[in-house]
C-alpha cells in the first residue's frame, strides 16, 4: 500500500474516535435521548480522549432547595453536590464549560438552612461555578446573609431587578464569561433575572428591596450586553409561561433557564421567538446540559443534550465532602435537633417503647428485630447524619412528638423504627391491653417517610411482605 493511502486512513479514524469521544463527554441530544442516559463515560473516565475541535458546554441546575446529597432507603438514588462536583472535576481540560445555578438553594428560613446555604456557597466556589441567580427562597435569607454568601462564594450572585433603592440593583445585574471558541473565544453574557410574581415574598422579607418589571430590566442592558457579548445566556427564576412572555419578542436571548416547573427534568426544549428555554428539575439530581455549536457562517446557536443523572457510580468529590462533614459538624455542635418542634401526643397516649411490645408480641417483635426498621439508627451513625434534623425523623421514634426520641443518650428506648412509629403511642395500651386497643394501620403509617425523595420505586405490597406481622 502506497505510504500516503496508509497516512490518510489514519486520519480518517483518528477523526471518528475523538468525534466519538466527544459524544460521550456531552451526551446525546434531547431529540436523541427520551430518557436519561447512564453518567456519561468520558468526563469520569481517568484516561479521556479529547474532543478534536473544542465546544463550549453550559451546565445549568436549579432549586436545590437544601436537598444537599440523596437520603433514603432504597435505590437508585440520585444527587448530591459530591457527585456533581466530581463530574466537574473529571470532564477532559479540552471541554470548554460554563457553570451556572437558577436559585432556590434553601426550602425554609431557618438555622439549619443557613448552614445548608454556606455549604452550597464554598460548594459553588470549589466546583467553579461562574453565576448564581437567586430565587425568593433565598431571599428569606435577608439581604445581608445572601451578600455574606457572595463573599464566602467568590462567585457572582445576580438578579437584575431586584433593587435596592430606586435605581440600583441589590445584586450583580449580569457577568460576562468567556468560552473557548475554535481557535479563539466567545464571551458569553450571563444575565439574572426574577419573575415580579415573588415580589411580597421578597419584600416580606427585605422590606428595602422591591422586584422591578423584568422586561425592562432586560431592555435597559440590552446594549450593553450586545457591546460585550455574542451569546446571552438568561437566567430567569420563574415559571415557563412566564419566561415565555419575556423573550418571545428578544430573540437576541439566546437560552433561557426555568424555575418552578416540576422536580423532574424537562426532557425537550422550548421555543420561543427565537429563545431556547430549558429546565433541570429540583434538587440537583440531573445537571442540565447545553452545548453552543456553529452555524455554516460562524454564528453560536444553542443545542439542548441530554441531562446527566448524579448516579451513584460517579462518586464522591473529596473536597465537596468535606465541606459536607463541616456542614453536619455545625449542625451537631449547635444541637438543631432539640430545635424540632414537638406536637401533642397524635392519640392522647404516651410513648412506651418498643421493648415494652416484646411481652405480649413475641413474634412480631422476631419479625421486627430481622427487618432493616431495627437498626434504623445505625444507618445514619455510618453516614454520620444522627444529629441530622433532616434524617433523625424517619429513624426514630416521635422525633416530632411530646414524649418522643430526644437523643441517643436521653431516650435510647426510641431509637430505631419502633412499633410505635407505625401505631402511634402505645404507653396506655402497654399498661391495660384490653382497655387500650390500638387500631390496625396500613398503608398510610409507612406514607410520612417512604415518600419518592427518599424511597423511589416504593410499593406498599411488596415492603410489607418482608415485614408482615
Amino acid at each position: 500500500m502506497r505510504p500516503w493511502v496508509t497516512a490518510a486512513i489514519v486520519v480518517v479514524l483518528f477523526v471518528a474516535v475523538v468525534g466519538v469521544a466527544f459524544r460521550q463527554v456531552a451526551g446525546p441530544t434531547a431529540a436523541q435521548a427520551q430518557s436519561p442516559p447512564a453518567p456519561a463515560n468520558a468526563p469520569v473516565s481517568s484516561t479521556p480522549t479529547p474532543p478534536a475541535v473544542p465546544r463550549a458546554l453550559i451546565f445549568y441546575t436549579s432549586e436545590q432547595r437544601g436537598y444537599l446529597e440523596p437520603c433514603g432507603c432504597s435505590k437508585p438514588m440520585i444527587g448530591g453536590i459530591a457527585r456533581r462536583a466530581r463530574y466537574f472535576a473529571r470532564l477532559p481540560a479540552e471541554v470548554s464549560s460554563l457553570k451556572v445555578d437558577n436559585g432556590d438553594l434553601i426550602e425554609v428560613p431557618d438555622r439549619q438552612h443557613e448552614l445548608k446555604a454556606e455549604a452550597l456557597a464554598q460548594f459553588y466556589q470549589k466546583a467553579g461555578y461562574d453565576a448564581v441567580n437567586l430565587g425568593e427562597k433565598d431571599f428569606m435569607l435577608g439581604f445581608g446573609y445572601l451578600r455574606y454568601l457572595q463573599r464566602l462564594s467568590n462567585v457572582a450572585f445576580l438578579s437584575a431587578n431586584v433593587m435596592r433603592g430606586e435605581n440600583k440593583a441589590a445584586f450583580e445585574p449580569y457577568t460576562v464569561r468567556p468560552v473557548r471558541w475554535g481557535s479563539g473565544s466567545l464571551p458569553v453574557a450571563i444575565v439574572g433575572l426574577l419573575s415580579q410574581a415573588y415580589a411580597k415574598q421578597v419584600a416580606q422579607w427585605n422590606p428595602d428591596l422591591t422586584v422591578a418589571d423584568p422586561s425592562a430590566a432586560l431592555d435597559k442592558l440590552k446594549p450593553e450586553l450586545e457591546a460585550k457579548a455574542k451569546f446571552v445566556l438568561l437566567l430567569f427564576h420563574g415559571e415557563l409561561e412566564d419566561a415565555r412572555a419575556l423573550v418571545r419578542s428578544r430573540p437576541w436571548v439566546n437560552v433561557a433557564v426555568t424555575a418552578h416547573e416540576a422536580e423532574e427534568y424537562r426532557a425537550q426544549p422550548v421555543t420561543e421567538g427565537g429563545t431556547m428555554l430549558v429546565n433541570a428539575g429540583q434538587k440537583g439530581k440531573h445537571i442540565g446540559q447545553v452545548e453552543i455549536k456553529s452555524t455554516a457562517d460562524g454564528e453560536p446557536v444553542p443545542e439542548l443534550l441530554a441531562p446527566v443523572p448524579m448516579e451513584e457510580t460517579i462518586g464522591d468529590d473529596p473536597a465537596t465532602r468535606d465541606i459536607l462533614r463541616q456542614y453536619l459538624s455545625h449542625v451537631a455542635s449547635e444541637n438543631l435537633l432539640a430545635a424540632v418542634p414537638k406536637q401533642k401526643s397524635p392519640n392522647g397516649q404516651a410513648f412506651a417503647g418498643t421493648a415494652n411490645c416484646l411481652k405480649c408480641h413475641a413474634k412480631p417483635h422476631q419479625v421486627w428485630t430481622k427487618s432493616a426498621h431495627a437498626h434504623a439508627f445505625r444507618t445514619l451513625v455510618n453516614v454520620g447524619h444522627q444529629a441530622d434534623p433532616d434524617c433523625v425523623g424517619c429513624h426514630v421514634v416521635g422525633l416530632e412528638f411530646q414524649g418522643g426520641f430526644r437523643t441517643i443518650a436521653q431516650t435510647p428506648q426510641f431509637k430505631d423504627v419502633g412499633c410505635e412509629a407505625c401505631h402511634k403511642p402505645q404507653a396506655s395500651h402497654a399498661r391495660k391491653p384490653a382497655a387500650f386497643k390500638p387500631k390496625k394501620v396500613g398503608a398510610t403509617a409507612c406514607a410520612n417517610c417512604h415518600v419518592p425523595d427518599h424511597s423511589p420505586g416504593f410499593e406498599f405490597a411488596r415492603y410489607w411482605a418482608k415485614i408482615k406481622h
